[in-house]
């Protein structure tokens, strides 16, 4: 009967141990669980945060592209009215030359007729008349 008594004392601890065993199993489990979903949580938000950084990224890179693109046109746009202005300056140049030469022309055809007039006048004081 003492036997039988031990025997179940250590049937009934071992059937507790077996109990606690399983307990810690599914905590351990539950445990598992928990830190792989929190894992797969955090796996998600560094996914979206680094889809929100390429996203911002992208953008900037589209934004700076459109700057650089319209800082070029507007350069561009400058040099051609510059360029422009040039032309009609050259134009203007052109046409000035052009009038000056015309004006030295006939200052110098007025100058020869002077002098020509000049000297029939001088020939005529010095020649007596008929």
């Amino acid at each position: 009967r003492l036997h039988r008594t031990a025997l179940e004392g250590d049937k009934a601890m071992l059937k507790q141990l077996l109990e606690s065993k399983d307990n810690s199993g599914n905590q351990v489990m539950a445990t598992v669980g928990k830190l792989s979903d929190e894992l797969q949580a955090e796996r998600a938000l560094k996914a979206d945060a680094a889809r929100d950084h390429a996203e911002a990224l992208a953008l900037l890179q589209h934004q700076h592209q459109a700057e650089v693109e319209r800082r070029e046109n507007d350069h561009a746009e400058a040099m051609l009215a510059a360029q422009e202005e040039v032309d009609v300056e050259r134009g203007r140049r052109r046409e000035a030359e052009a009038q000056l030469a015309v004006a030295q022309r006939d200052a110098s055809d007025h100058k020869a007729d002077a002098d020509d007039r000049v000297e029939e006048l001088a020939q005529r004081l010095h020649d007596p008349p008929p």
